[in-house]
């Protein structure tokens, strides 16, 4: 019985508190937070206002900052390739594309300049079933997972190793041999995904190639200099390795060579954006390929009568 007054008294503190605003409110007037409803007893009251998903989820409804997200007790994306997490939804959901025409009963009672027509992926508890997201009501999608999720779909260059002198030439010990990748493979990178009002662009700009020539590693900061038949002796390179030992106790006697493309990656939001930039650091390419014979010069002393 303790327990049942304690809870009705409290009751009582919240419809009292809430009344308290029912004049103020009736002329627009309602604290942040909270907005006009009709009262009890006529008139009006301030209510608060929760976004979709808002209690019990840790949805982002209000712009401030990336919260977290959780299921069934475990921290999880706020957003990823299936949508932004709903938590009064049990499910990563994202807007119908096209919505519905105005006529569609999954429209219900609302207007569709009101709002959204949102589907629940598959994963979600409730499968795919649609929902309607009032304007301004949408959770913020965290632009990091977005810009990582743009940064998975971009096809990063495989660098394809050039070397002078080109295989099956060999090269020498004590011979500065060049190293290069194509010009056109030295280039920025960038792809945009949205979410709701959100959109996200990455921006992957080459910063230098990492080659590992087994011998021993090298980096350079460009895509090298192309060696091109008829050069003069003179002719120098920005992107070289010299070996100093022969390869004939490697596999078929060649020196394997790997080249990789290291992008410094970026992003920036625009739209409804809880942060404006980041930076995902260096990101590496997949490893291009190749393998060079090192031979020695030979000297002969020739005997003069």
């Amino acid at each position: 019985m303790r327990a049942l007054a304690t809870i009705f008294a409290g009751l009582l503190v919240a419809v009292g508190l809430a009344l308290v605003h029912s004049a103020s409110a009736a002329a627009g007037d309602c604290p942040a937070g909270t907005a006009p409803a009709p009262g009890p007893k006529g008139g009006v009251i301030c209510v608060p206002v929760v976004s979709p998903g808002e209690g019990g989820g840790g949805e982002n409804g209000g712009g401030s900052g990336p919260t977290t997200c959780r299921r069934d007790g475990k921290v999880i994306p706020c957003t990823t390739e299936l949508g932004v997490w709903f938590s009064s939804q049990g499910c990563y959901a994202a807007p119908l594309s096209p919505q519905p025409p105005a006529d569609d009963p999954e429209w219900g009672d609302h207007d569709p300049s009101e709002g959204k027509i949102y589907y629940c992926a598959e994963d979600g508890v409730g499968g795919e079933v649609p929902f309607f997201v009032a304007n301004g009501a949408e959770p913020l999608p965290d632009p990091r997972a977005l810009a990582q999720s743009a940064l998975d779909q971009l096809k990063l260059e495989t660098p394809d190793i050039k070397l002078a002198p080109a295989p099956p030439l060999a090269t020498y010990v004590g011979l500065e041999t060049w190293l290069w990748i194509p010009e056109t493979q030295w280039r920025d990178l960038s792809l945009t995904v949205t979410a709701g009002n959100t959109s996200v662009t990455v921006v992957a700009a080459p910063k230098r190639v990492d080659w590992d020539l087994t011998a021993g590693t090298t980096s350079c900061y460009s895509a090298g200099r192309e060696w091109i038949k008829g050069m003069p002796s003179t002719a120098k390179t920005t992107c070289s390795y010299t070996f100093s030992k022969l390869s004939d106790d490697q596999p078929d006697e060649k020196y394997p060579i790997t080249a990789t493309l290291i992008y410094a990656a970026t992003w920036t939001c625009s739209g409804a954006c809880t942060l404006p930039n980041g930076d995902l650091g260096d990101v590496p390419s997949l490893q291009g390929a190749a393998a060079i014979e090192v031979n020695e010069r030979q000297s002969v002393n020739k005997r003069v009568p």
